[in-house]
């Protein structure tokens, strides 16, 4: 079976149709064709097909020679399958940044996978995380922009409110005006003053 049959199954919500083999294959295959097929169950798989399925896109994560890739399993993983809580961690490590991100991808995702972990709990360690890399002026400004829409989820906004809220981060942006800046302190001094 073709990598684009997969992807067209998955597409169709077909996943369970698929066969292990084949769909681990895909995987296993690394480069473009695990990209593809981590794109699709992204978008339109809630559940790994298997238990091996989970552990392969796990593995990925290892794949530091391909931080796109890395960062799409890592996705997969804490967004479409709601493991936010088993990779915590790597949620984390990925936020912070590893050494063999040059690009900035696997960050980029870590951000996003925050959005959805933090609306599901408020985990100070990964909000602190988030604000640094919003408050950063040197980081690439998509990783910015996620950062802000990570703590608009985390304050219970839906994403067309996100997107409704969005603001560009240029010179010209102030973050002690900015509500998800304002916010995120708050919760994060609520923290400190508890401990």
């Amino acid at each position: 079976m073709k990598v684009e049959q997969i992807v067209s199954m998955i597409k169709h919500g077909l996943i369970s149709s698929i066969r292990p083999d084949l769909l681990h294959a895909a995987l296993k295959r690394k480069g473009d064709a695990a990209f593809e097929v981590l794109s699709a169950m992204e978008s339109y798989s809630d559940a790994p097909a298997d238990s091996d399925t989970k552990s392969i896109t796990a593995h990925l994560l290892q794949e530091h020679d391909d931080p796109l890739l890395a960062g799409r399993a890592l996705r997969v993983l804490a967004i479409a399958w709601g493991l936010h809580e088993e990779y915590r961690d790597e949620v984390l490590r990925a936020i912070r940044g590893v050494e063999w991100d040059e690009s900035g991808d696997y960050r980029l995702s870590g951000v996003l996978c925050a959005g959805f972990l933090l609306a599901k709990t408020l985990d100070n360690e990964i909000l602190a995380a988030v604000l640094d890399r919003l408050l950063d002026s040197t980081e690439l400004s998509g990783t910015r922009e996620a950062a802000r829409d990570a703590i608009l989820r985390a304050m219970g906004n839906t994403s067309k409110e996100i997107v409704e809220k969005s603001v560009r981060l240029d010179r010209t942006y102030l973050p002690s005006q900015d509500e998800a800046v304002v916010w995120a302190r708050q919760q994060l001094q609520k923290s400190s003053a508890a401990h």
